[in-house]
């Protein structure tokens, strides 16, 4: 295999999340007691979404994904905190609450209908996310 490519299938494949172990409730996600199970839930709903940062408009099927997805990771990013935020490294926790907070306007602003809003709080979000990774991934 050239080297180019084995180094993008590596990339491609490191990136990989594997699935939740099943569908939850907002109410089970908050009750996940698993840092991995809990990441696979923020994964799965808030990666589709992260591909939507930046456009200047949603259709009605893409606002509802994000009032959808942003409920799923608002629930984990909340359980994140309140479990793991004070018994991990700093800004462990921190990141976990502008997780939360981004996702809590991702649903407002979807529920509003403003395409504007919500590709900021996406990008808020991907932001949490990414720094989040470089420090404890």
């Amino acid at each position: 295999m050239h080297r180019g490519a084995a180094l993008s299938l590596a990339l491609i494949c490191a990136a990989c999340v594997p699935s939740p172990k099943q569908d939850y409730t907002l109410d089970q996600i908050g009750k996940l007691e698993s840092l991995e199970e809990l990441m696979r839930v923020q994964a799965q709903a808030a990666d589709p979404l992260f591909k939507k940062r930046g456009q200047a408009s949603y259709s009605e099927a893409e606002f509802q994904a994000m009032i959808n997805g942003g409920g799923r990771v608002e629930a984990a990013a909340t359980a994140l905190s309140l479990r793991f935020g004070k018994t991990r490294p700093q800004p462990f926790g921190e990141l976990a609450v502008k997780l939360k907070n981004g996702a809590t306007e991702l649903g407002a602003a979807a529920q509003a209908r403003n395409a504007a809003r919500a590709s900021a709080a996406l990008e808020a979000m991907k932001s949490a996310c990414a720094s989040c990774h470089k420090q404890f991934k």
